[in-house]
């Protein structure tokens, strides 16, 4: 039995399960339902990012699923030997291991920032009576925008590395 590897696949699996699951929830139905609600939604937002500890969690899940998938990647590809690199399985899973790569960087160079500020925002605007100023409010907007692409962005990415991780293991 290959102990690491159940450990990393667990690893893998459970942080991606995280990672992508706070993705896929904050695209198809939390952004929705806060842009519905307008203002509370924007209160319920700003309390998740800064009440919560959501953004440090999918930060790490996303970190453990790259280093356990680039781990597995190097043991079951011979310390990625190109015969294997070249094949079609690992060729998916390259593909499916760049877009996680990508959209974790994205997410987390553009979207963490702007999910972090608008929970400090969030935080200034409550202290101080709950009504944001009009500056206050072109920051939230410009920050909901930001947070929306961005979120569409890794989104996106992780659609992808979602089906090359389905399907590498029947790709031959």
């Amino acid at each position: 039995m290959d102990y690491y590897m159940i450990i990393l696949r667990f690893v893998h699996v459970i942080s991606f399960v995280i990672w992508a699951g706070w993705i896929f929830s904050l695209r198809l139905w939390i952004q929705p339902a806060v842009e519905a609600a307008g203002p509370a939604g924007g209160a319920f937002m700003g309390a998740v990012t800064s009440k919560t500890k959501v953004i440090t969690t999918v930060a790490w899940a996303a970190t453990l699923t790259i280093i356990s998938g680039l781990l597995m990647m190097d043991h079951v590809s011979g310390h990625f030997d190109m015969g294997w690199v070249q094949s079609p399985q690992g060729t998916v899973l390259i593909i499916g291991g760049l877009s996680a790569i990508i959209g974790f960087s994205y997410g987390m160079l553009r979207v963490r920032p702007a999910a972090t500020r608008m929970g400090a925002l969030a935080g200034q605007i409550q202290q101080s009576g709950g009504q944001p100023t009009p500056e206050q409010g072109t920051e939230l907007q410009n920050l909901r925008a930001t947070i929306k692409k961005g979120g569409n962005i890794v989104f996106q990415f992780l659609v992808v590395t979602a089906v090359c991780m389905a399907i590498a293991r029947y790709v031959h």
